[in-house]
């Protein structure tokens, strides 16, 4: 029965990281979308001159030629890479607080027990 409980507690901790880790990337992806176009922007070959003056521009014509939805092109597989890497890394983050966290406590119980804390005025 406490197997079950701690498994289903599990699942339901990895689907809420992993909810918000999509949630954190739809977020973020039209910024990230206008700046690899910008990064990846080339001169013409005939007027030397560029597809999008700022980010700003480029938002604009990506909305008015692709629509709104365009700003989302490829959305899916940044989700599906970047959920299971932040999940690692909010499930090692929380572990490792717990444990700093308990070895802080541990510390500051070992120097109250020999007399190195400072004492408060009561």
């Amino acid at each position: 029965m406490f197997e079950t409980v701690t498994t289903l507690v599990s699942i339901c901790a990895c689907a809420r990281v992993w909810c918000n880790a999509a949630i954190g990337a739809t977020a973020v992806y039209p910024i990230d979308l206008v700046k690899t176009r910008m990064q990846n922007q080339r001169l013409t070959a005939t007027v030397y001159e560029v597809m999008y003056r700022n980010s700003f521009d480029c938002f604009r014509k990506v909305i008015k030629h692709e629509g709104f939805f365009g700003l989302y092109r490829g959305l899916i597989p940044q989700v599906v890479g970047v959920a299971p890497e932040k999940a690692i890394k909010l499930t090692v983050s929380d572990d490792y607080v717990l444990l700093i966290d308990i070895i802080l406590l541990i510390r500051d119980v070992r120097e109250l027990a020999l007399g190195l804390l400072p004492s408060y005025p009561q």
